[in-house]
């Protein structure tokens, strides 16, 4: 009766297929199959081995498998159960069908090598950040003033017609002498106490919208407004003046409306 014996077994050092020829089995007490494990596969053997005895035959298939499916172990590591077991020891990696312990660890080495230079440039950042945010700002050098001039159509009108108006603007480190002073007195720039500067002139034309936007002196407080417009003598005086504080908020920036015959301040 003919026994039919095939079976295949890894040995330490990688795969090694033993295939048992179809041959009445008359193996020795040290059988074929415990000769091949005892000869621990050295990396430089034939990728065929041949051996026989008593008519058994034993085909072990070396380099064709080393090192592809279970990868290479350390010595002195127990033997994997399985070929999963294996793969999870030796970190396979599978590309295209077969299988890298190498390119494995290679990724792992990389990703490792990365994390020091990405974690200085993270840490750089961060200081970058925290220095900007918790650095204040420079102190500021000049006082900055805006707000919006809106001319009437009738500016200025007498004789029957509009004309332009000079607007003088006052810098003030106190608004009580401009408040107090006469009219006649601040037109044409002459000089006032209190004041931080000499005044800057707008010529505005009827219907005319002006933007002013200027810097002064970091002393002023508030900005002195003197509208030239033309009095006939027994006119009433009416609005000629007005003070508005020194600064520049877009949001909220004040409009000086000049009407036909009167400054006024919104």
């Amino acid at each position: 009766m003919r026994a039919k014996a095939s079976s295949k077994r890894s040995l330490s050092t990688g795969t090694r297929e033993a295939l048992l020829c179809e041959r009445p089995s008359k193996s020795p007490k040290a059988t074929m199959r415990n000769v091949a494990l005892d000869m621990g596969a050295p990396l430089n053997l034939e990728s065929r081995l041949r051996l026989s005895h008593g008519g058994l035959c034993l085909r072990v298939d070396f380099s064709a498998r080393l090192g592809r499916r279970y990868g290479r172990f350390e010595r002195g590591k127990r033997r994997p159960r399985n070929p999963k077991e294996a793969d999870e020891m030796s970190g396979i990696l599978r590309v295209g069908g077969r299988e890298r312990a190498h390119v494995a660890r290679g990724l792992g080495g990389g990703r490792l090598g990365l994390r020091a230079p990405l974690r200085r440039v993270l840490l750089g950042a961060a200081a970058a950040l925290c220095a900007l945010a918790c650095s204040k700002p420079p102190p500021p050098t000049a006082t900055q003033v805006c707000f919006t001039l809106n001319a009437s159509p009738s500016l200025n009108y007498y004789d029957g017609q509009s004309h332009v108006v000079v607007l003088y603007v006052y810098p003030l480190e106190s608004a009580l002498a401009f408040d107090a002073a006469n009219v006649e007195d601040l037109l044409g720039g002459g000089t006032l106490a209190g004041a931080v500067g000499k005044p800057r002139e707008i010529t505005v034309a009827p219907g005319q919208q002006v933007t002013f936007d200027e810097q002064f002196s970091l002393a002023t407080t508030h900005v002195g407004l003197v509208a030239d417009y033309y009095r006939a003598p027994g006119d009433p005086p009416g609005t000629r003046k007005a003070s508005i504080a020194a600064k520049c908020a877009k949001e909220s920036r004040p409009t000086v409306v000049l009407s036909a015959r009167d400054l006024l301040v919104k």
